[in-house]
């Protein structure tokens, strides 16, 4: 037991020591639209630069080419990043498939089509089609809100196959080249697979909504991709606090509670983890690029806040 104890003691001294030799505080500059580069020194004090694109998942050819800082800066860079790994894409469908055959056995025989309305019952089928809904409908209502999620935004004319990630995702892998993940896959699948059955139902119910009455969403995702075209940051922010606020302002008791633990989950534990990767990859030197949803660098609760926190950016920036 002693031996554990000193074995941790040294682990604590050694952190601490490294902390007193961390590099200089670096510097944010913005430069193209939703494009960021940190410049820091990484531990031999050598120029060490960190490269960031906050992405937007749907998209059209409007997004189309990229600038050139942006394609060069990807191609010089040693390190590149993303929210998932290349490695973790290849094992995700595997892991899939074992979700689904979990969330059947978790579900306990309850069939979603019980738990909707004649309304919502025909948007699903008529959405997705009737097979692929008795598949659907006796598992829990995580997988069923994914793939009508997606829905919500085609209905607006954007499309996933054009959104900036999965082009960025094509471009590399056609060059055979892997790429980092800013979460685990176990990460993202705890994010799909969060709740218990009713707060899941109660998630899918709320999308449901939205997509059987489309004008006000079609209008806000027009809002938002219009301001990550033209690359006003303020604009995008408000208007995903805007939906923010007024999806919480709806709710209460333990319901509100469960939206705030998802969020803190989805934005919040993700933002502070990534912050310490950004960090740790500053030290480490070199040009590193990353690319993943512009929310998680803006407003309040940003990755940029908590590199202010670790100590990577100063606190004016």
């Amino acid at each position: 037991m002693k031996k554990v104890f000193s074995l941790i003691f040294l682990v604590f001294i050694s952190l601490l020591f490294l902390s007193c030799l961390s590099s200089p505080k670096a510097s944010l500059e913005p430069t193209e639209r939703f494009y960021w580069t940190i410049s820091g020194t990484d531990k031999r004090g050598n120029p060490s630069y960190v490269h960031i694109l906050g992405t937007i998942h749907m998209a059209d050819d409007r997004l189309y080419p990229l600038p050139d800082v942006i394609m060069d800066d990807l191609n010089n860079s040693k390190r590149i990043a993303a929210e998932i790994g290349s490695d973790d894409m290849q094992e995700l469908q595997g892991r899939m498939y074992g979700l689904l055959m979990e969330s059947v056995v978790r579900a306990k025989g309850r069939d979603i089509s019980k738990e909707l309305t004649k309304e919502e019952l025909e948007y699903v089928e008529e959405t997705i089609g009737p097979q692929a809904f008795a598949m659907y409908r006796m598992m829990e209502p995580w997988m069923l809100t994914e793939t009508l999620a997606m829905q919500q935004w085609m209905d607006s004319g954007l499309s996933h196959e054009k959104g900036l990630d999965t082009v960025l995702m094509d471009m590399l892998t056609s060059k055979g080249l892997k790429w980092e993940g800013l979460d685990s896959l176990d990460t993202q699948l705890d994010i799909l697979t969060f709740g218990t059955y009713d707060q899941q139902l109660f998630m899918l119910k709320d999308l449901l909504s939205d997509l059987i009455d489309s004008t006000e969403t079609n209008e806000y995702i027009n809002r938002m991709y219009e301001a990550y075209l033209n690359g006003e940051k303020g604009s995008l922010t408000e208007v995903v606090q805007e939906e923010e606020d007024a999806e919480l302002d709806e709710l209460d008791g333990e319901m509100l509670k469960f939206m705030l633990e998802y969020n803190d989950k989805i934005i919040t534990q993700r933002n502070r983890a990534w912050a310490e990767k950004i960090k740790v990859w500053l030290r480490e030197g070199g040009e590193t690029f990353i690319f993943a949803g512009s929310a998680h660098f803006l407003g309040n609760d940003s990755v940029f806040v908590y590199l202010k926190k670790n100590g990577v950016l100063p606190s004016q920036e």
